[in-house]
C-alpha cells in the first residue's frame, strides 16, 4: 500500500505542477461541476461547447474525454474523427458510453464511434461494460447465461473488452475494477452518496483523464484516479448532512487532499 501512496502521491503533484488541459465533451447539464472539479484536483478544463471547435482542440490538450450522450446530430461526424486524432498526437483518451445499456440510440452511437476509434481508456459501470460488450463481442449460444449483476460476469466483459479494443477498461461502482488485459485491480474506497449525485460517473472520466495526462501508463493512471476519486468521496462524506453539502465538501476534500490522507485511507 505505501507504493500505491507514493504512486498516487507523485501523479497529484505532478497534476498540480503541471496544470494539464484536459478538454471534454459531456453533458451540458453537468459541465459547471465537471470544470470544476478539474480545476479542484489541479487540471484546467476545456470544455468543447460547439462541433467546429472540437478537431482543433485535440492537439492542445494533455488528455480528452468523451460521454456518448454528446455524440448526436452535427457533433457525431467530428466527433468520428477525434478518436483517431487523439491517438495520432500521443493525447490520452477516455471514452464514456453512458447510457448505452439502455438506449439503442446510444448503441448505434457507441458503434459508430468506437468502430472508427480505439479510445486510451474505456469508463463505464457494470451494465454499461456488458452492453459494450454485447455490441462488439456477441457470445456464444453455447456458453452458459450470464447474470449480468454478478461481479464475475462483468469483469469477464471488461477482460474482453479490454483485449479486443487494446486498451485500459475502468467498471465504476462503489468498489471499482481497473483492468487491462489479464491485469486486473479493486479500488474499495467511496461513498453511497456518490450514487446520490448525477455528476460522478462523469468525475471518473474526468480524473481518469487527467491523471493519464500525467502518468505515461494508463493501467496505474487510472488505478491511481480511482482512488483518489474515492479516498475524496470519503473525506466529503464525514461532515455532510447529504447529497446538496456533499458535493461542494467532495471538491474541498479533492483540492486539499493531503499525502497523510493517502496513508489513512
Amino acid at each position: 500500500m505505501i507504493e500505491r501512496v507514493e504512486a498516487i502521491w507523485s501523479d497529484l503533484e505532478k497534476i498540480r505542477l503541471s496544470i494539464p488541459l484536459v478538454g471534454y465533451m459531456s453533458g451540458f447539464g453537468v459541465m459547471n461541476n465537471l470544470s470544476n472539479m478539474l480545476l479542484a484536483v489541479g487540471a484546467a478544463p476545456k470544455a468543447i461547447l460547439c462541433e467546429e471547435e472540437a478537431e482543433d482542440t485535440v492537439p492542445v490538450c494533455s488528455a480528452m474525454f468523451l460521454t456518448s450522450e454528446m455524440a448526436r446530430g452535427a457533433y457525431l461526424d467530428q466527433f468520428q474523427k477525434i478518436m483517431p486524432k487523439a491517438k495520432e498526437s500521443g493525447v490520452p483518451f477516455v471514452f464514456d458510453p453512458a447510457g448505452v445499456s439502455g438506449s439503442v440510440f446510444r448503441s448505434d452511437i457507441c458503434m459508430k464511434l468506437l468502430s472508427d476509434g480505439r479510445p486510451t481508456v474505456i469508463k463505464g459501470n457494470a451494465a454499461e461494460i456488458m452492453a459494450l460488450r454485447a455490441l462488439f463481442i456477441p457470445q456464444d449460444d453455447s456458453s452458459p447465461a450470464e447474470d449480468e449483476l454478478s461481479e464475475y460476469a462483468f469483469l469477464r466483459a471488461a477482460h474482453q473488452l479490454s483485449h479486443f479494443f487494446e486498451c485500459v477498461v475502468v467498471v465504476s461502482g462503489l468498489k471499482s475494477h481497473v483492468v487491462y488485459q489479464d491485469e486486473e485491480s479493486q479500488v474499495m474506497n467511496g461513498s453511497m452518496l456518490m450514487l446520490r449525485n448525477a455528476d460522478t460517473s462523469a468525475f471518473a472520466s474526468a480524473l481518469c483523464a487527467t491523471f493519464a495526462a500525467v502518468n505515461p501508463n494508463p493501467y496505474e493512471a487510472c488505478i491511481n484516479a480511482m482512488f483518489v476519486l474515492g479516498i475524496a468521496a470519503e473525506i466529503g462524506e464525514q461532515d455532510s448532512d447529504g447529497p446538496g453539502t456533499y458535493l461542494p465538501r467532495f471538491l474541498d476534500a479533492l483540492a486539499n487532499m493531503a499525502k497523510y490522507q493517502l496513508l489513512l485511507k
